[in-house]
C-alpha cells in the first residue's frame, strides 16, 4: 500500500498524527490507511473518534476484510466488547434493482497539476470538489468540478481543507485549521467560502434541503452537530444513557442522520437521530450466526444505510459490508465487496472489489475499470441519485493520486 502522506497536506499529516509522539489512545483504535481515506472522504478523519493504532493487512477476501488487530484493544479491556448503546440484532435479505451493463472511467482536469484527490460530490452528478497539490504550496488549491469540467479555483480558507460534500445546487460543506490547529466549519457557494458558526467545528455533509452535519468540539471528544442551514447556528445532536462522544457523517433527504457513537473507552458503534427528534442506536448485525461488534456506517440515501460489520477477535478485525434499512431496522449483506462505502437511493452499493471500485446493483456485481494498471488503491467519494455516476481518485506509485470519474450504463 502506498504511503498515506498522499491523502494530507504536510501540516495536516503532522497535526493528525501528533497523538503518535506520546501515550496511544486508550480508546479502541482503526485502521490507520483506511481511516485515512475514509476522512478524506468526509474530513472527519480530522477527528479520528476511535483513536489512532497502527495495524497490519492480514487478509482480504471477497465478502469482507481482515486486519490485524491486536493494537486495536482498549488497553484497560483486552476483550472485544459491543458499544453499550447497541440493542439486539437482526438480519433480513431484500432485492434491489438491475443494474448498468459496464462503466467507463476518466481523469479529471487538473489545469496540468500532476496531483489531485476528489474529496466531495452532489447527488446529481454535475458537481465534484477536490484538491489539488501544485508544486507553488500558496496556489489555489480547492477545486470545483461541473460535468467534468473545472468550474472554480479557490485559494483553501486554512490548513487541510476540503469541500467535504455538495447538493445539486453547488452548495458545499468542508472544514480547515487554522495557524493555532483550531478546526472551522465553512460553507462553500459560486467559488466562494463563508465561515459556519461553531467552536471547533467540522461540516461533512449537506442534504438538499440545506441540513448540515458534523461534530463539535476537539478530537478525540467532539460531540454530534447539526446546522439547520450553512447560516444557523450549530445544534448537538443528543446522546444516550453510556455515550460521551461522536460524530455525525450523513444526512438524508427527510433529515435523518447517521453518525457513531462511543463511551469514553470502548469502540464506537452506529447511531441514528430520526427527524422527530429521536435517536436510536443501530444494532450489531447477525452474519453467518455470528454477532457483530459493532456496525460502522458509511453513507446514507432514501432510508438505506451503507456500512461494515466489524468483528473483533483477540488478533483479528474483521469486515462484512452491509446495507441497512431504516424504516424496518434490518440489514442486507452485500456479498462481493471488501467494504462498502456508498449508497444511491435505489439501494445500490459502491465499494472495493479485489483492490478495485465495484458496484453492486441488485444481484450483479458491475466492475468499475482502473485507469491505470500501475494503481494500487482507489477511494470512491461520491455516487449521484441514479447510482450511475461515481467519483473519488487512485494513488499509485511515488504517492501519486488521479482523479477519476466513472459513468455507468
Amino acid at each position: 500500500m502506498t504511503n498515506e502522506n498522499e491523502m494530507l497536506d504536510d501540516e495536516g499529516a503532522v497535526r493528525l498524527l501528533a497523538p503518535l509522539r506520546g501515550e496511544p489512545d486508550p480508546r479502541t483504535g482503526v485502521d490507520v490507511p483506511r481511516a485515512m481515506a475514509e476522512g478524506l472522504r468526509r474530513r472527519r478523519s480530522r477527528r479520528w473518534s476511535s483513536g489512532v493504532a497502527l495495524v497490519a493487512l492480514t487478509s482480504v477476501t471477497a465478502g469482507g476484510g481482515s486486519l490485524a488487530a491486536a493494537a486495536l484493544r482498549d488497553r484497560d479491556d483486552p476483550s472485544p466488547r459491543p458499544d453499550p448503546t447497541v440493542t439486539a440484532p437482526v438480519t433480513v435479505t431484500a432485492t434491489a434493482p438491475t443494474g448498468p451493463a459496464a462503466c467507463a472511467v476518466v481523469r479529471l482536469p487538473t489545469g496540468g497539476i500532476a496531483k489531485a484527490l476528489v474529496t466531495g460530490g452532489d447527488p446529481s452528478g454535475a458537481y465534484l470538489a477536490g484538491r489539488l497539490y501544485p508544486e507553488n504550496s500558496a496556489a489555489r488549491r480547492i477545486v470545483v468540478w461541473k460535468n467534468g469540467a473545472i468550474e472554480y479555483r479557490i485559494a483553501s480558507p486554512g490548513a487541510d481543507s476540503s469541500i467535504d460534500d455538495l447538493n445539486s445546487a453547488g452548495v458545499g460543506v468542508g472544514s480547515a485549521f487554522d495557524g493555532q490547529g483550531r478546526q472551522h466549519a465553512y460553507s462553500y457557494r459560486n467559488g466562494r467560502f463563508t465561515e459556519m458558526r461553531g467552536r471547533d467545528a467540522a461540516a461533512v455533509a449537506i442534504n438538499e434541503a440545506g441540513v448540515v452535519v458534523g461534530a463539535l468540539g476537539p478530537a478525540p471528544d467532539e460531540v454530534p452537530a447539526r446546522w439547520p442551514s450553512p447560516a444557523a447556528a450549530p445544534v448537538r445532536l443528543p446522546l444516550p444513557a453510556g455515550a460521551t462522544r461522536g460524530d455525525a457523517l450523513g444526512v438524508d433527504e427527510d433529515g435523518t442522520v447517521i453518525g457513531r457513537i462511543g463511551p469514553a473507552t470502548g469502540m464506537d458503534s452506529g447511531y441514528l437521530w430520526l427527524p422527530g427528534g429521536a435517536g436510536r442506536a443501530m444494532p450489531p448485525p447477525v452474519v453467518d450466526g455470528r454477532t457483530a461488534t459493532a456496525f460502522w456506517p458509511t453513507s446514507i440515501s432514501n432510508g438505506w444505510v451503507a456500512g461494515d460489520a466489524v468483528f473483533d477477535s483477540a488478533q483479528t478485525r474483521d469486515f462484512t459490508p452491509m446495507r441497512y434499512r431504516v424504516a424496518t431496522g434490518t440489514y442486507e449483506r452485500v456479498d462481493k465487496l471488501w467494504r462498502a462505502e456508498l449508497i444511491a437511493p435505489n439501494g445500490w452499493v459502491a465499494g472495493e472489489y479485489q483492490d478495485t471500485p465495484a458496484l453492486v446493483a441488485g444481484p450483479r456485481l458491475v466492475r468499475m475499470p482502473a485507469y491505470d494498471a500501475r494503481d494500487d488503491y482507489y477511494m470512491l467519494v461520491s455516487i449521484s441519485d441514479d447510482g450511475r455516476t461515481i467519483g473519488g481518485y487512485s494513488s499509485g506509485p511515488g504517492v501519486t493520486n488521479t482523479p477519476l470519474l466513472w459513468t455507468c450504463r
